[in-house]
């Protein structure tokens, strides 16, 4: 019997979007995708960028500028209203595209249409700090650009999905983080643990040196 998909886990917060469903979708790991979700995913995603929102250059794109990957984001199950507020963030809007009231929000971020301008190379200082160091009303205002606690702290999802059954062991350990304006997460380098078992030369030179020992005793 087919195992049920995996699902992303559901922020669990008063500040996530009201006005736009949750893309459970986009919030499950690459690992756990159905070979056909990985198939429409794979003309703008590598497993590992799948993995990091926002690392792809993909997720910097408003829909209207998708073109032919329009169709591929729609057959995975995302609207246009999910891809430009969850996905892009509104990011790939220039500001007169943005609605009055959600400029009203941005500058409540720190944005300004200048600052808006050069937001490929720096952001607000408020974007410095992680999710649980913002005051409930910016936390309510950047819900309205879709973001949450982990996109926010631009979380890798390994670190806060769900595992399918069939893998419910322990849940990896989340890395250090670093401020959350960068997408790059310190890496540890996995451990190799040495092995216990001499080795068959330096077992044969004991056994060596044994038997000289026992000779010389006898003579």
């Amino acid at each position: 019997m087919a195992q049920p998909l995996p699902v992303a886990v559901m922020p669990a917060e008063s500040f996530l979007n009201s006005r736009i469903q949750f893309p459970e979708v986009r919030y499950r790991q690459y690992r756990w995708l159905s070979d056909e979700d990985r198939q429409k995913v794979s003309d703008g995603y590598t497993p590992e960028e799948w993995d990091q929102p926002m690392s792809a250059v993909i997720e910097r794109i408003p829909f209207s500028d998708l073109g032919i990957l329009q169709p591929k984001v729609t057959n995975l199950g995302l609207s246009q209203e999910q891809w430009d507020c969850y996905v892009n963030n509104y990011s790939g809007y220039e500001w007169n595209q943005l609605s009055s009231e959600l400029q009203i929000h941005a500058v409540a971020l720190g944005w300004t249409p200048n600052k808006w301008a050069n937001r490929a190379t720096s952001k607000p200082d408020v974007f410095r700090n992680f999710w649980d160091e913002l005051e409930d009303p910016i936390k309510k205002t950047a819900g309205e650009f879709c973001y949450f606690e982990n996109t926010w702290n631009e979380e890798n999802l390994r670190y806060w999905t769900t595992a399918p059954p069939s893998e419910h062991t322990q849940a990896p350990t989340k890395p250090p983080t670093v401020a959350p304006s960068s997408t790059l997460r310190p890496t540890i380098a996995p451990l190799t643990s040495a092995s216990t078992t001499p080795s068959l030369s330096i077992f044969l030179e004991l056994l060596l040196v044994f038997g000289m020992a026992a000779a010389f005793m006898v003579v």
